[in-house]
């Protein structure tokens, strides 16, 4: 814009009073106005609005282990024992099977498990096994189920007797006492 300056004389003195070219001020105006207008479309044109839906189907992953929904298990040992030479009791000597339904039939997908024990108030001398001879023994075990399928898991236990001081007063511990095992059961989905 082209300023106009001319000095006026006034009480306080001399000063510049300013005075403006008001065509450059107008055609600024209808410059502006007129960009203002034409953008105004372009954005409309970038932001509209889609209704479109989209659909997925999720695979169903429903499971339970011995009838329960829950990854967590309590198994009381008296209820699990191969053994009856001592009336259902466990005792130092006594072994047993426990038994992990694994129900995945209304999953869609591929499933695997780790089964881990914690031991928690139980013997010492408790040892757990994957194979019914005793001799593999483990801390976990894991595997997979098929889609849609069920699978039967076992794992042996057996209380060792020993004769020493030390096995003895461990055992002690637990005289008269219902002993039970806590199992966690990971599960994921099984990638291949």
């Amino acid at each position: 814009m082209k300023k106009i300056y001319t000095e006026v004389l006034s009480e306080k003195g001399w000063y510049k009073e300013r005075k403006y070219d008001y065509k450059l001020l107008v055609l600024f105006l209808v410059c502006i106005l007129t960009i203002s207008l034409l953008s105004i479309n372009s954005f409309s044109r970038y932001t509209t609005k889609s209704n479109t839906k989209l659909r997925t189907n999720v695979a169903d992953f429903d499971y339970t282990i011995n009838a329960n929904r829950s990854k967590k298990l309590n198994i009381d040992l008296n209820e699990t024992i191969i053994n009856d030479y001592y009336s259902k009791k466990v005792i130092p000597g006594s072994f047993g099977k426990i038994v992990f339904n694994l129900d995945f039939i209304s999953t869609d997908v591929d499933i695997k498990y780790i089964i881990n024990p914690i031991r928690i108030d139980v013997p010492n001398n408790i040892k757990l096994y994957s194979d019914d001879t005793l001799t593999n023994e483990i801390d976990t075990k894991e595997g997979i189920v098929l889609k849609n399928s069920y699978k039967e898991e076992f794992i042996y236990w057996k209380w060792i007797y020993k004769d020493d001081p030390e096995s003895n007063e461990n055992d002690n511990l637990y005289q008269n006492k219902n002993i039970s095992i806590d199992f966690d059961i990971d599960i994921e989905q099984n990638i291949k």
